[in-house]
């Protein structure tokens, strides 16, 4: 009794007692070939009928065809054998397991017997090539990196952002008042000294300094701690509202003053003093002794005593003081007529010092007003 032939076989001629040899590589032969390299006619071009009496028996009779994409055909076969899951095969005629092609980075492949890689790797994880499944435990997107849709591996947080949670799509800004750097999965406070408004900063050398005139007391800031103290200056980075001898501010030195938020102390004027640390107001500057003259801004003592041939009655700024425009026609016009012999003269002329006239003759409780003169 004939039998058909073996499968993964072919049997080429009439009356064989055994078969003629093996599918060839490429193809599969299934029960009843006779030929090593069967290919199924199939009539999808609109085309009526088969071409020969061949295809016409491949049609009532499949017995095989060549091996299909996704798949490989070694020598023999019977059957098409599937690519494994993570790897396709994108072409028909596969000879062996090698020819299956990895899983495209950034897309997994979980099916046997793939012809393409279709499925792009899930947001939060990473398929790098051979990728079986997107939500593999080993390949979740670690905190401080983030794993947008196809990623093919983690990206690290890039300074000035951060991500604290595994498995996300992308980082976040760094908040104010915070700095991040590569990688960052919990934010670095600015210390103190410091108040930062602006999101993203990449480092502690992004933090801003406290501004001047202002203290920064904590870490993490985004605006100031406060207003400097009275009787204290704060330079930029303070951390304290009456600082004492720091490189960012001090306690007021003598002869100057520093009102609140001060950032920079300020001087007396010329003809005051000051002797105290720590004054708070211009209120504070005294003038300057009688006897004595103040000629620079800022003085915490007198400058000297007043020259030789000059009087100095308080509040001097100049060694050798001079009586005013205003302070001589004073004189004449508080100088009774009866005691000057040329009274018109002092009038009409008031550009000229009343040390023309008889000099015995000016009261003393009259020059007692102005604060020096000859």
């Amino acid at each position: 009794m004939c039998q058909s032939c073996t499968p993964g076989q072919h049997c080429a001629e009439p009356g064989l007692s055994s078969p003629s040899g093996p599918c060839s590589p490429g193809y599969y032969c299934i029960q009843g070939s006779h030929t090593p390299t069967p290919q199924y006619y199939n009539n999808t071009d609109g085309e009526s009928g088969a071409h020969t009496v061949e295809d016409v028996y491949f049609q009532i009779h499949f017995i095989g065809d060549v091996c299909p994409a996704g798949h490989y055909c070694p020598i023999g076969s019977a059957r098409p054998e599937p690519c494994p899951p993570g790897s396709f095969m994108g072409q028909s005629g596969g000879v062996s397991e090698t020819e299956c092609h990895p899983c495209t980075p950034g897309f997994y492949c979980p099916d046997w017997g793939q012809s393409s890689a279709e499925l792009r790797c899930p947001e939060g994880s990473f398929c790098p090539a051979g990728s079986v499944t997107g939500h593999q435990p080993d390949r979740q997107c670690p905190s401080g990196h983030s794993c947008p849709y196809g990623s093919v591996k983690p990206a690290i947080c890039s300074p000035g952002t951060y991500q604290p949670l595994p498995s996300q799509p992308s980082c976040q800004p760094c908040p104010p008042g915070f700095y991040c750097l590569e990688g960052c999965t919990t934010p670095l406070p600015c210390p103190p000294g410091t108040a930062s408004m602006i999101e993203g900063l990449q480092s502690q050398l992004d933090c801003s300094p406290c501004p001047p005139g202002f203290y920064c007391n904590t870490s993490a800031l985004i605006s100031p701690s406060g207003l400097c103290s009275a009787g204290h200056f704060c330079s930029s980075g303070a951390t304290e509202s009456a600082p004492v001898s720091q490189m960012y501010g001090d306690i007021c030195p003598a002869g100057y003053y520093c009102p609140e938020q001060s950032s920079a102390p300020l001087p007396c004027p010329v003809g005051y003093i000051l002797q105290d640390k720590g004054a708070t107001s211009s209120n504070d500057c005294s003038p300057c002794p009688p006897s004595r003259y103040c000629i620079a801004p800022g003085s915490s003592q007198p400058s000297g005593f007043c020259a030789p041939g000059h009087y100095c009655i308080g509040g001097a700024d100049t060694a050798a003081p001079q009586a005013t425009l205003s302070q001589q026609t004073c004189f004449c016009d508080l100088i009774s007529s009866s005691h000057l012999q040329k009274y018109d003269l002092c009038l009409l002329k008031h550009n000229i010092t009343c040390s023309v006239h008889i000099p015995g003759r000016i009261p003393d409780m009259v020059l007692n007003h102005v604060y020096g003169n000859r």
